[in-house]
């Protein structure tokens, strides 16, 4: 089982942003901090759901901590539960944004 709490995320860090290109032919460039540049995109659409993924993968996982955390509060028989069958999903999510 993937320690979540220990995940270390290998993504590029800094607020990733777009970069307006005058030609829509050119793609949408993406660039995290200053000036690490991420990739050229095709569409603005895509370009948008890619500079929200390291946000979405954040509160994914601070998501499966409070969500573990309630569940053993409320259901004393998971108190030493290591996985519940409901959180294995999350966690081959998280997985597969982090391997």
């Amino acid at each position: 089982m993937m320690d979540i709490n220990m995940t270390k995320l290998k993504h590029t860090k800094g607020n990733w942003k777009l970069i307006d290109m005058t030609s829509a032919a050119m793609g949408v460039n993406i660039i995290a901090g200053k000036d690490s540049f991420i990739g050229n995109i095709k569409t603005l659409s895509d370009a948008k759901l890619i500079i929200t993924s390291p946000k979405l993968l954040k509160a994914l996982i601070d998501n499966d901590i409070i969500i573990c955390d309630l569940c053993k509060r409320l259901n004393p028989q998971h108190k030493n539960c290591t996985i519940c069958d409901d959180r294995q999903d999350r966690l081959n999510l998280i997985f597969e944004a982090t391997k």
